[in-house]
């Protein structure tokens, strides 16, 4: 495994615990090359900018398409327009961190932790129902996904 971060701090700290870790843009073709990416059978990104996401997913389609690629979304949008470029299971963090925050809610106010999981597993089946038809409402938006996610009436889990 190796990782890419361009931040320098962040770099020379996982050194420290034996990571191979390098400084670079994984925006850069060149960057990801010499970091094996035309060997690689699995690229994970994990960037704070969808935009960036989405230009290095699209680079990696082109360069290394033997490699699979796993994605991190911000939130719902971004996986959205992920969807649309292929990648099948975008990972959401603010939907993950919020199923975690719930579970643990439910559980400080005294729900059982089998009802708690029951509970979360229900919300997952019905927004992985909502996400599949908002991906189908927004098929064709060109590029413009915000847009058309605003279109979409919001309506409870």
């Amino acid at each position: 495994m190796t990782i890419l971060d361009a931040d320098a701090e962040r770099v020379r700290e996982a050194q420290e615990f034996g990571s191979r870790i390098h400084f670079g843009d994984g925006m850069r073709r060149e960057v990801l090359r010499a970091a094996g990416a035309e060997d690689a059978d699995v690229i994970v990104v994990c960037v704070d900018d969808a935009a960036v996401a989405k230009d290095i997913v699209n680079m990696v389609q082109s360069k290394f398409p033997q490699a699979e690629l796993l994605v991190r979304a911000y939130d719902r949008t971004a996986a959205i327009d992920l969807i649309h470029m292929g990648i099948e299971e975008p990972v959401r963090e603010t939907f993950e961190s919020g199923q975690r925050m719930g579970r643990a809610a439910l559980r400080a106010a005294g729900v059982a932790e089998d009802d708690a999981a029951e509970t979360i597993d229900d919300v997952r089946r019905r927004d992985e129902s909502r996400l599949h038809l908002q991906v189908q409402q927004t098929a064709g938006a060109g590029g413009d996904t915000l847009e058309q996610m605003k279109k979409i009436k919001p309506e409870p889990i």
